[in-house]
């Protein structure tokens, strides 16, 4: 019996609605300084990223972090 394909996932608006969302955070965030963990923490929360919350909170280790701080965290946490 041949092994039947998966059906392919349709590219849905919530994942586009998401990444507009983040690029608006990130936006917002490079206007603004200075910017601590637990606010950046609770960007992504606000749009059902815990992950990267927890992981910005985790490697975070002083509390204002400048903007290049904050895209490796971003980028390391999106990585994992």
């Amino acid at each position: 019996m041949a092994k039947k394909a998966k059906p392919r996932k349709p590219k849905s608006r919530a994942l586009e609605e998401v990444s507009a969302t983040l690029f608006k955070l990130e936006l917002n965030a490079s206007l603004r300084k200075p910017r601590n963990a637990e606010t950046i923490a609770k960007k992504y929360r606000s749009i059902g990223r815990n992950d990267l919350a927890k992981i910005i909170l985790q490697t975070s280790k002083k509390k204002n972090l400048d903007r290049t701080e904050i895209n490796a965290l971003t980028k390391k946490a999106k990585l994992k």
